[in-house]
């Protein structure tokens, strides 16, 4: 499920939720730069939160990605720590 975020008329990101393996549904959103740091990637994850009703709905967040962190946060999300290891190439 892809949705484009909009606001005034103009698109600004999009937001996605999608099931992934561990049958949990994952969201994910980008917002475009310009419009970064205005909390719309926070009220379009509150949005989606009340009109996507299955769950567990779930958010994997780089750790120094402290905007989206607290977007989590602001929208209930309650944060649980998984190690995450990677082979790089």
């Amino acid at each position: 499920n892809y949705f484009v975020i909009q606001f005034s008329g103009t698109d600004l990101g999009f937001i996605s939720v999608v099931l992934n393996s561990n049958h949990e549904y994952e969201i994910s959103w980008y917002i475009i730069p310009e419009f970064q740091g205005r909390g719309l990637g926070t009220m379009a994850l509150k949005e989606i939160c009340k009109v996507f009703h299955k769950r567990p709905l779930v958010g994997e967040v780089d750790k120094r990605n402290i905007s989206s962190m607290k977007s989590f946060l602001k929208a209930g999300f309650v944060e649980k720590i998984i190690s995450v290891f990677r082979l790089p190439a």
